[in-house]
């Protein structure tokens, strides 16, 4: 039997279906700034901040934020001509050539699976806690992250729309939540004088920067998301760039306020050792205080885990593009690529995501390992890493990009902009292998503290040999790879080839 001409149904995400404010919500809720402030950066002061001795959490927020504006300039004016869910692989790959795509589209597999599935650890812990304390009940924490990985698993096959609206609600939510904190937080500054030293480069730049660079970095990880979600987008041309710098002010204004907030509530020499106490708890037990009441505290976890499992969503939704994208061009296996007919989601790339979700669960909990250090903190930095990688070989590609076709673009767009974030995401790259080890707050010298920045280089490597093994092999594929849907770089198929396109529900 001959194989059958190859349908376009299979192979195309639901057009025109994502605003602007839909799109925010899926980077915001990536970001979770309640997750962020109540896990990653409190969790950072107990172990990163352990280790180095650095607290000044709010400049880092401020200084990445600068950094990251910067880079975005360049990524927009990419997303303007490249409409591909893979977003980071594919402009890699048609800026800094197409071995360089396929390791980068390796990396963002690994990172964004690290972060997505490192969420199950934060989750199932702080509902462990958390229903322990107030009903007694006393169940292990995997129990509570197979339950929140069931419900990921089923609305990751639903329509992307239907997620966003969701997730716009949670967003909301917690924004109303972290307003009333800061108010409580401020209002109630120990020893009676608010301080700003959180905020002093003396109280940063020391030995072990580049471990809480990283933290920052990874807290910041979903304002890229924008153009993940180009191919859905209504008008993506103004879509993609105002949903990518609305979330990145929102995310500075949150994470560097509130971080703010919390030291000026506990007191500078107090942090570290409020968070190795108090861990997740530590925000909500502080308001607590200060409103009198437990109940704020108790909304306030219950907040966070909403915040969590709206994260792991978000990732979910991610990383299934992400493999979309990849099987689409023929560098994963093509059955990958299948989407929903009436959905028009990923379906088998959200399925095989869900399959390694319960996985990476049931190995820790077989093995005992910690969820909120190892497999939150220890995986979610580490799946930070990994974006911190993409977004400087990005960078870098955008320079290359717009080398060859300058036409249109200002000196500014194609050249400085790009050229500043990819030299100073160079040097904080180069400190977060350094100081790899304060980040996971261990011992100097060891195996974690080199094993896991290893890893990438390893997978960067396959990502090169795997290219050009494609390339020897199948040549047309390989011309393929970056292109994804833009209909203005997409290889034309031959006339027999062309079957209807249904995007969307309707014929294009």
């Amino acid at each position: 039997m001959s194989e059958s001409p190859r349908s376009v149904v299979a192979e195309a995400l639901a057009a025109d279906r994502l605003g602007a404010p839909t799109v925010v919500a899926f980077a915001m809720t990536a970001a979770a700034p309640l997750m962020t402030i109540g896990g990653v950066i409190t969790v950072g002061w107990a172990t990163t901040g352990a280790a180095t001795g650095i607290t000044a959490y709010p400049l880092a927020f401020l200084l990445i934020a600068a950094v990251l504006a910067l880079f975005t300039v360049g990524y927009m004016a990419m997303s303007r001509r490249i409409s591909n869910a893979g977003a980071f692989y594919s402009y890699v790959a048609q800026g800094a050539g197409r071995p360089a795509g396929v390791a980068a589209s390796l990396v963002a597999l690994g990172a964004y699976n690290l972060l997505q599935v490192g969420l199950y650890g934060i989750f199932g812990f702080t509902m462990q806690e958390f229903l322990t304390a107030k009903a007694g009940i006393s169940l292990d924490w995997w129990i509570y992250a197979l339950a929140a990985w069931g419900i990921t698993a089923c609305l990751g096959v639903l329509r992307v729309d239907i997620n966003g609206i969701l997730l716009l609600g949670i967003v909301a939510l917690e924004v109303i939540a972290v307003v009333i904190f800061d108010f409580l937080f401020v209002t109630n500054p120990a020893g009676g004088a608010i301080s700003f030293s959180t905020f002093d480069p003396g109280n940063l730049f020391l030995p072990g920067v580049g471990a809480v660079l990283v933290t920052v970095v990874t807290s910041f990880v979903g304002f890229e998301a924008a153009a993940v979600y180009s191919e859905e987008s209504k008008n993506r041309q103004r879509t993609v760039p105002i949903a990518s710098y609305l979330a990145i002010g929102l995310m500075v204004v949150f994470y560097a306020v509130t971080s703010w907030a919390i030291a000026v509530t506990v007191g500078d020499e107090n942090l570290v050792a409020v968070a190795q106490e108090k861990q997740t708890e530590m925000m909500f037990g502080l308001a607590a205080d200060h409103f009198g009441s437990t109940v704020i505290s108790d909304l306030g976890i219950m907040l966070l885990l909403t915040s969590v499992f709206a994260a792991m969503l978000s990732y979910h939704n991610t990383v299934s593009r992400y493999t979309f994208s990849l099987a689409r061009e023929g560098v994963l296996p093509r059955p990958l690529a299948r989407t929903g007919l009436r959905s028009g989601s990923p379906r088998n790339a959200s399925v095989l995501q869900s399959f390694i979700g319960v996985a990476v669960i049931l190995t820790f909990a077989f093995m005992g390992w910690d969820p909120l250090v190892h497999l939150f903190f220890w995986l979610g930095m580490t799946g930070g890493f990994g974006i911190l990688l993409l977004i400087t070989a990005t960078a870098v590609s955008v320079v290359c990009y717009f080398a060859a076709r300058p036409d249109g673009v200002s000196v500014w767009v194609r050249l400085i902009a790009p050229a500043l974030a990819s030299m100073t995401l160079l040097v904080i790259v180069y400190f977060a292998i350094d100081a790899y080890g304060g980040l996971l707050g261990v011992e100097p010298g060891d195996p974690a503290s080199w094993l896991f920045p290893l890893a990438y280089a390893v997978i960067i490597v396959i990502g090169v040999i795997w290219a050009l093994i494609i390339k020897a092999s199948n040549p047309t594929v390989y011309a393929r790879i970056g292109r994804g849907a833009d209909e203005r770089t997409a290889p034309v198929e031959k006339p027999d080839e062309i079957v209807p396109v249904f995007v969307g529900g309707g014929q294009k």
